[in-house]
């Protein structure tokens, strides 16, 4: 009888993390955040992790929006300069330093150009989780960063309650000329 309850008990455990590890991979990806108090939840998300061309590193570029596609809608970049789960810190010069991390929030979409434009002062942003299963290639994290505007220097704004869940990423080469697309000339 007491084995039988044995072989129950590590029966029901063995399937309650088989069950738990399933559900992670199942969980729907999303990112969200609040900018300047106000909720930013984006419909669409590109996520890339690859070697930087010309760092000699890899890192993530993270794309989210508001839109119904990549190029239409309020949009916010992440990147990393590198790909360890690790925490961090704003880097103003990201392109000599090749540590750290920036952000650009773009509420005028793709065609708002930079008056629209925002990018970090400060902040961090942890990746907490990476998954590399086979096909599943998720990374998850949280972030938070103070914005300046690209023009105005006066305008500024609040990105608090950043996270991104289970975002699929593809793994291929981070060019300069797709960082840059989103990256503008730093704030000082």
């Amino acid at each position: 009888m007491k084995k039988s309850i044995k072989f129950f008990g590590l029966g029901v455990l063995l399937l309650s993390l088989l069950f738990a590890v399933g559900c992670k991979k199942d969980k729907p990806a999303s990112m969200s955040c609040k900018i300047d108090g106000t909720e930013f939840n984006t419909l669409i998300r590109k996520t890339t992790k690859g070697d930087i061309s010309d760092w000699g590193k890899g890192g993530f570029l993270i794309v989210g929006t508001d839109g119904i596609s990549i190029s239409d809608g309020k949009y916010l970049t992440l990147l990393t300069a590198k790909t360890d789960e690790a925490d961090y810190a704003l880097n103003l010069d990201i392109f000599n330093a090749k540590a750290g991390c920036s952000v650009v929030y773009n509420a005028g979409g793709e065609d708002g150009g930079d008056a629209d434009k925002y990018t970090g002062t400060s902040g961090t942003l942890t990746i907490t989780e990476i998954i590399d299963d086979g096909d599943d290639k998720l990374v998850s994290g949280t972030f938070s960063f103070e914005l300046t505007n690209v023009e105005d220097l006066t305008k500024k704004m609040s990105i608090t309650e950043g996270k991104f869940e289970y975002l699929k990423y593809t793994e291929a080469s981070i060019s300069a000329s797709m960082i840059k697309m989103f990256i503008s000339d730093n704030v000082e």
